[in-house]
């Protein structure tokens, strides 16, 4: 639960008392936001061969928000499709069962065998499963690795070795032993004074996300001698993750990442790593061995003969060999199903310039050829550039580039075909990428009318998709594989796709349970806008998703919605929040602004350098935009954003204060000057104030006087003493990005000003806010902040929209 922060009365008078007073007369908008909320939300398909009786079997997981417990029950439904020849047959088992509290679930490619992962007060707890018994269950203490990452971001599950005999997975490094005990007797079995011991060495981590986690590596699990062992040759001082076994099962490759980056050459520890791709990173490739044998316990010929065995298996250690360079980029490593190519992903472009997302380009290596010895025994070739970066797109409306972190599970059409989920301007579809050529070619439908997409595998002819869109919640579609003559984009026409009805959370099905939910996205009508800008470099157009009430009659109030980052971007999708704000009566323009990932690199450069400005001058472009359409009134405008959305918000109302009734910020970026000593991320203050260029050059951990006054010029906070909106603020007490002083120094400021603020402060969040119960409150909060604001005193005005 969140604590209001209350404001000195006598800075405000009544007015600031009553910004202060809790949310009342919200019924009818919190029984929406429940009800939304309450909604599934696919979260995976796993595709595999059926156990039993051919055809193909689906693992859908999704998640529902159990608000009473501050968590989500994590569900789980298995559709079966008895003939690749007709997905539309697809049928589905029973109830969905709900997923115990479990760290990692990974099933073998069979679909045989599974890997489950607990925790408990011992350590890692493993479970091996073959088809429904319980094969074994392993303890693994605490001295040999800490919780096991399944973080999405080290490691996206565990890795089965192609006989499915070993289990390659990522954790973390045993935490570092205690100070001696102090005082006290040394002997075990005597009587003695107490001793304590003292706190152990500190130790760095990745920031926002991995406070206090130790560095992952790889370990692995014997399914014959069902023993786990560190995997050995991993270099030192770096982390490991994202492992994948090599076709013949006889070593690992993996991802691996500096923990002093060598693009930022004065910097000398791990900075955050999360949303950050700019962070070095590499392939590595290791032949698997097993561990030397234990040391020798007595004395003895025998003991003698087996500790010279014992060092002399210490002695051979194995030797990684590096695969990607000279990218200073490789990640997401697959191997094509004929195990002739290793085939990977880069952001080079991010790593290269310090923005920490940009446009992605996807190699390959030749792995094996014509039978003869693979790259781990004969040396891999330099990667082959398969998907270079897209400076602008070729036409209107092309191919902008890749915009990927990673590769569905099982993403092969076939040996020379992969698929891939990318953003394509304001929306996110499948692509297919002919790894010969290098032709890339759209396998969902192209369009904002048809929401995104996001291609979640292909097995025995059946490629899965989920597909949303603002009416629609995601939903699961099914198609049948082209034939290896024809071309991938068949997919791409919407009739290609069958939709798997039992598991539609919508429409009638919606209603019966959800009325109040259903009612908002029936109500929903939504635009993608191409706007023009009024400055700088007006060849480089940017879009802005619209999402309006059905009903309207003339222009409504309007909320302005930049992102953050600012290197992402927001897709045309069913999204909780745009939801309730449409429902209750508002219009939303969510901006992709210059700089947004989606429109080719030249667009995402042009605003380094030129941040609190040009993006600024898109979000204004934007909601002029949308008032041209008809659709806004200009007169009833807020902004709410977080992160550099929450930097955008605070500069709007501070250059541009008489445009605006309100405004929220969540953990908002408002003062880099103090941001920049205290943050998981300094290299972002450099690089986005200064430029890229610029940035990286000047980047330092002691940033001088000059630098502090550029930041503080750059930020929101140097506009403050012009801002008369009144401001709510949702804050992460756990936010390690842009950390609490960060807003409480500016929330200091605007109410010594006089301007009416409400602030919540959730104590166990970061940067996301994104607990379930803070989900639900920091939006009901800013429900009824624009309520009290932007509807002119009309009792009720936006309560009614939602009964």
């Amino acid at each position: 639960m969140a604590t209001a922060v209350a404001a000195p009365a006598a800075a405000r008078g009544a007015p600031q008392r009553a910004a202060d007073e809790a949310p009342a007369g919200m019924e009818a908008e919190a029984r929406l936001l429940d009800q939304l909320t309450s909604i599934p939300q696919i979260t995976k398909a796993t595709v595999r061969p059926a156990r039993t009786g051919g055809g193909v079997q689906i693992t859908v997981q999704s998640a529902q928000h159990n608000l009473p417990v501050n968590g989500k029950r994590q569900l789980v439904h298995t559709v079966h499709v008895p003939d690749a020849s007709s997905p539309g047959a697809a049928f589905v088992s029973g109830l969905p069962v709900e997923l115990p509290q479990i760290d990692m679930q990974s099933v073998s490619p069979s679909g045989r065998r599974a890997l489950v992962v607990r925790s408990n007060d011992a350590g890692a707890l493993l479970e091996i499963w073959d088809g429904s018994r319980l094969v074994k269950e392993l303890q693994v203490p605490k001295s040999l690795h800490g919780p096991v990452v399944n973080d999405g971001w080290f490691s996206r599950g565990a890795a089965w070795s192609p006989d499915e005999g070993r289990i390659c997975y990522v954790a973390e490094l045993p935490a570092p032993e205690k100070t001696p005990q102090w005082t006290g007797a040394d002997a075990k079995d005597a009587a003695a004074p107490r001793g304590w011991r003292g706190v152990a060495a500190a130790q760095e981590d990745w920031g926002e996300l991995n406070t206090g986690k130790g560095a992952p590596a790889l370990f692995a699990l014997d399914c014959g001698s069902w023993g786990v062992h560190k995997l050995r040759g991993l270099p030192p001082d770096h982390s490991c993750g994202q492992p994948v076994w090599t076709p013949d099962g006889a070593g690992v490759v993996f991802v691996v990442w500096p923990h002093a980056p060598p693009n930022l050459p004065s910097t000398v520890r791990r900075l955050g790593i999360v949303f950050c791709y700019n962070r070095p990173c590499s392939l590595l490739a290791v032949p698997y061995a097993a561990p030397p044998p234990p040391p020798p316990a007595g004395d003895g010929e025998a003991d003698a003969a087996a500790a010279a065995a014992a060092a002399s298996a210490a002695d051979d250690e194995p030797s990684a060999v590096p695969l990607s360079a000279p990218l200073l980029s490789a990640f997401a490593p697959v191997f094509s199903p004929d195990g002739r190519l290793l085939v990977f992903l880069s952001q080079d472009a991010a790593a290269r310039s310090g923005v920490h997302s940009a446009t992605a380009s996807m190699h390959s290596i030749e792995w094996r050829k014509d039978g003869s010895r693979d790259a781990l025994a004969s040396g891999a070739p330099p990667p082959r550039t398969v998907v270079p970066v897209v400076r602008r797109p070729a036409s209107r409306g092309g191919f902008p580039g890749l915009y990927a972190g990673g590769f569905p599970e099982s993403p092969f059409l076939s040996d020379r075909t992969v698929l891939v989920n990318s953003q394509w301007y304001s929306q996110t579809v499948g692509l297919a990428v002919d790894l010969v050529t290098g032709e890339v070619e759209p396998v969902t439908p192209v369009g904002w009318e048809n929401g995104s997409w996001a291609v979640q595998g292909v097995c025995g002819g059946v490629v899965a998709a989920v597909a949303s869109r603002p009416s629609r919640p995601p939903q699961l579609l099914l198609a049948r594989a082209p034939p290896a003559s024809a071309a991938a984009s068949a997919l791409s026409e919407a009739a290609a796709w069958r939709p798997v009805s039992a598991l539609e959370v919508s429409g009638e099905a919606l209603a019966e349970g959800l009325p109040d939910a259903a009612a908002a996205l029936a109500g929903v009508e939504a635009v993608v806008l191409d706007v023009t800008p009024s400055t700088g470099d007006k060849t480089l157009a940017f879009q802005a998703v619209v999402q309006a009430p059905k009903s309207r009659s003339g222009p409504v109030p309007v909320i302005v919605f930049p992102h953050g980052g600012p290197h992402t971007a927001i897709g045309i999708n069913c999204y909780t929040p745009f939801s309730l704000f449409t429902a209750l009566g508002y219009a939303v323009v969510a901006v992709n602004y210059r700089g947004s990932t989606g429109f080719g690199e030249d667009a995402l450069q042009s605003l380094p350098g030129r941040v609190g400005r040009q993006d600024v001058d898109d979000c204004v472009d934007a909601l002029q935009a949308a008032v041209d359409a008809g659709i806004a009134d200009p007169d009833r405008a807020a902004v709410i954003g977080g992160s550099h959305g929450g930097f955008l918000t605070g500069h709007l109302v501070g250059q541009f204060p008489d445009r605006w009734r309100c405004a929220g910020l969540r953990n908002p970026v408002l003062n880099i000057a103090l941001m920049v000593g205290i943050t998981d991320i300094p290299d972002w203050c450099y690089v986005e104030t200064m430029g890229t260029e610029e940035g990286r050059r000047r980047y330092r951990p002691d940033p001088t006087p000059e630098d502090l006054a550029h930041f503080a010029a750059s930020s929101p906070i140097a506009h403050v003493a012009k801002v008369r909106a009144p401001l709510a603020f949702m804050l992460g007490a756990k936010d390690r990005r842009i950390p609490l002083e960060d807003g409480r120094r500016y929330i200091d400021a605007v109410r010594a000003a006089g301007v009416p603020t409400r602030v919540l402060c959730f104590p166990n969040d970061g940067h996301a806010i994104d607990k379930p119960q803070s989900d639900y409150e920091q939006w009901v909060n800013l429900a009824w902040w624009l309520k009290r604001y932007m509807w002119d005193g009309e009792p009720g005005a936006a309560g009614t929209k939602a009964s």
